[in-house]
């Protein structure tokens, strides 16, 4: 036989083994993507109208213009076209599209058209694979309650039965190792999207034959890298991937199923397996695909050595039915899920393994009543002597349900008790979840020992499960960890890996958030402008994502970052924008306390105090510590200079008393640092330097530059008010090593060196200012040496 590829640059299009290779590298593109791309290269010769072409693809003209477009959206990006220079793709107005591109058409010899053993080494096949858009990671609000309720609530993305991977895996799917597995230490596995030879009602098979393959593998000892991990990967953009599929995922062994439906109505599955050089091919037939499935996995073990578990203790639900289902949570498909368990029979519903899975999609919904519901009645099903995985997999989601509904006392106690019960199985993935959940309760209520603890713990366990996703959650919650306890340093590694991680993964949302963990960091650092670049890295992904909590974190930290460059106005347009269109008022008082600290730069102290004011009144939970403690400070310093003494006072004794309550280093900072100010204005003698001494002393313990700025800059101030010049010389000298990437230290060591009349020096620190001011002013005390100069001490 002949077969035909197409190339065009350096693209080749295969369409015989629905390959796309960009020179020696194998893309992933969807199937209805590619069915889309081969259909307008053979008709390169003409226009294709829309409705030929959604018949062609879809197999139906009820398709939205929406998915069209959003399909040859996808071929566009991939070939680097676009719509406005058409280079590849002609949109025909009104009508459709034309493959405009030139081809050269190669004919060659199809050797490889009939099966035959040993197969294609699967490291050269699993690119073509491909999976449609699926959106695996929960999109994270402001304070990351959604993340970390839905890592908790991932051990319902574990195997129930044969392996689905996206509810809680009951005892009855999970067999003992081995002992030869146990002694051999086996490859990690990963299993691919089957390739179904047949028409779209049986496109369900795809993942489902997939996930019973991994879930065969896994019950049987041998390690397999969770279906989500391989879903999540395949469906992101290949140019982000690092290394092959199988080292992005860290499995050695990679195995890739291919169904077809046979004339006698039964189903054939054949496996192709490749490991370390090492060929394998099994085969088996059966009238139901997913016992085809089990079999071919079955003998494929054999011929690795490894015994298969016992069939017996799997689920004796409909088979087909419940891989459909979960093939449809795993394409994220909700609703035909739903309509799949509707299908079912009333002894079907009634079962653990359906109700944990509509728990499951009422959580992912938002529904956390149903949800809750639907677990507490399990949970009374669940004995712990006689159930206790089923039981700690409900709990594990019980304690989801408490993050998301605030309650992280009660959620912390529940992933306790879930904990008790997985110590003693062969449970690592949900084990790992339920210390992520543990941790994040933890860390809510500024538990911070407790949560450094689990998160190392879950770290451990879900190495075993080969979780490589969940790791790299694991990682950034540990980088929030730190920025919360106040070590930007150690957190700022954390967010990098994890950002250039969930890029590679497609997690676009949990990106977005540790990009602004990176931007917390480097603000934190005085690193400026790098936080404004990770602000503009951050923007860019965002504009691919439509979660509005997850925009409103990051139009709040690259409103940060704007004023630290400089760039007053979009920060304020930026806060005003979001102050308005927001209708949640945690966000309203977040924005707020960064847009009265831009007023009061501004002198207007009116506007100032009132935003500080509500921001106050609105951020009193222990989360927003850090927050709060900001507008607080703002409250004194516009009473200071409003000269009103009496509500400064009054403003710092309740500051006092709240700092000495809460565990946040910076409220306790800010504390001392408001009630040097106000000694400085209304105080007698030299009070307030000893309360500035105390202050930076303070600061000096975390080391957090950030900090120590802000205590320096109204501390210096002061003392070159009043002239105090040898003192202000060491003061400046501390934070002088920021003054090539912060505004406020480099203009604050020109006022020095005019102040010296160091004339030389102060046109060298003036310049760096310039460069850093952006919109702010040079001070003018900075702009020239004074006709005379001297030291005072006062």
């Amino acid at each position: 036989m002949s077969r035909r590829s197409y190339h065009f640059g350096e693209y080749r299009v295969d369409p015989t083994l629905r390959e796309v290779w960009l020179a020696d590298r194998l893309l992933a593109l969807p199937p209805h993507v590619f069915d889309c791309l081969t259909y307008l290269i053979e008709r390169h010769d003409r226009a294709v109208g829309r409705d030929e072409l959604v018949a062609a693809v879809w197999g139906k003209t009820e398709v939205s213009d929406t998915l069209l477009g959003q399909t040859v959206l996808r071929i566009r990006r991939e070939f680097g076209d676009n719509a406005k220079d058409q280079r590849i793709l002609r949109t025909i107005p009104r009508f459709g599209y034309r493959w405009v591109a030139p081809l050269d058409i190669r004919e060659s010899s199809d050797a490889s058209s009939a099966r035959v053993a040993p197969p294609q080494p699967a490291a050269n096949r699993n690119a073509e694979m491909q999976v449609e858009t699926v959106a695996v990671v929960t999109p994270a609000p402001i304070n990351r309650k959604r993340w970390l309720a839905k890592v908790a609530f991932g051990a319902l993305a574990v195997a129930v039965g044969a392996g689905a991977i996206w509810l809680l895996r009951l005892h009855v799917g999970v067999a003992p190792r081995s002992a030869s597995a146990l002694v051999d230490r086996p490859p990690i596995s990963a299993v691919m999207p089957a390739t179904v030879v047949e028409g779209t009602e049986w496109a369900w098979m795809r993942l489902g034959v997939m996930d019973i393959v991994a879930g065969r593998l896994r019950s049987s000892g041998l390690p397999s890298v969770p279906s989500e991990n391989v879903v999540a990967l395949l469906n992101a953009p290949a140019a982000n991937r690092v290394g092959t599929v199988g080292e992005a995922l860290g499995a050695r062994l990679l195995v890739t199923p291919h169904v077809q439906h046979l004339q006698d109505s039964s189903w054939q599955v054949d496996l192709e397996a490749e490991d370390a050089g090492q060929h394998y091919a099994t085969q088996a037939h059966a009238h139901d695909a997913t016992e085809a499935a089990r079999a071919a996995t079955d003998k494929l073990l054999v011929a690795l050595g490894h015994e298969p578990a016992d069939a017996a203790r799997e689920s004796t639900l409909d088979a087909t039915l419940m891989k459909r289902i979960d093939a449809a949570v795993l394409a994220d498909d909700a609703s035909a899920a739903r309509a799949l368990i509707a299908q079912a029979s009333a002894q079907q519903q009634a079962s653990p393994e359906l109700r944990l899975r509509l728990a499951k999609l009422d959580f992912r919904a938002g529904q956390l009543d149903a949800a809750r519901q639907r677990l507490i009645a399990l949970l009374d099903e669940a004995p712990e002597k006689t159930e206790p995985v089923l039981r700690a997999s409900v709990l594990n989601g019980l304690g989801a349900v408490a993050i998301r509904a605030d309650n992280a006392s009660q959620a912390e106690q529940t992933f306790g008790a879930a904990i008790k019960l997985l110590e003693a199985q062969a449970e690592p993935a949900q084990l790992g979840q339920a210390y992520l959940g543990r941790a994040a309760a933890a860390e809510e209520q500024r538990h911070f020992e407790a949560a450094a603890a689990d998160y190392a713990r879950a770290r451990i366990a879900l190495r075993q499960a080969n979780d490589t996703l969940a790791l790299i959650r694991v990682a950034a919650d540990e980088g929030f960890l730190d920025l919360d306890i106040g070590r930007p340093a150690q957190a700022l590694p954390q967010f990098v890996a994890a950002t250039e991680g969930f890029k590679q993964w497609g997690a676009l949302n949990e990106a977005i958030l540790t990009y602004i963990g990176q931007i917390g960091c480097r603000l934190d650092l005085l690193e400026n402008r790098e936080a404004m670049e990770a602000a503009d890295a951050a923007d860019t992904l965002a504009q691919r994502i439509d979660n509005p909590a997850t925009l409103a974190s990051l139009i709040l930290a690259r409103a940060r970052a704007l004023g630290a460059v400089g760039r007053l106005r979009e920060a304020r347009a930026a806060l005003d924008d979001l102050r308005s269109a927001s209708d949640d008022p945690i966000t309203v008082a977040a924005a707020g306390v960064v847009l009265a600290r831009l007023e009061l730069d501004s002198n207007h102290a009116a506007a100032a105090g009132d935003l500080a004011d509500r921001a106050v009144s609105a951020l009193n939970a222990p989360s927003y510590a850090r927050l709060r403690a900001e507008a607080w400070l703002t409250q004194v310093r516009v009473a200071i200079r409003t000269a009103d003494a009496a509500r400064a006072a009054k403003l710092i004794s309740a500051l006092d008393d709240w700092a000495g309550k809460t565990d946040e280093p910076r409220a306790a900072l800010f504390a001392r640092l408001a009630r040097a100010e106000y000694a400085l204005q209304f105080g007698d003698g030299n009070s307030w330097r000893s309360a500035f001494d105390g202050a930076r002393d303070f600061a000096a313990r975390n080391a957090v530059p950030y900090e120590i700025a802000a205590v320096t800059a109204s501390y210096a101030d002061a003392l070159l008010g009043y002239h105090d010049f040898d003192t202000a010389q060491v003061e400046v000298g501390r934070i002088s090593r920021w003054s090539d990437q912060d505004f406020v230290c480099a203009a604050l060591e020109a006022r020095l060196y005019a102040a010296l009349g160091r004339n030389e020096a102060r046109q060298t620190a003036v310049a760096r200012a310039r460069a850093l001011a952006g919109e702010r002013g040079i001070p003018a005390d900075a702009l020239a040496v004074p006709i005379s100069t001297g030291t005072a001490a006062q």
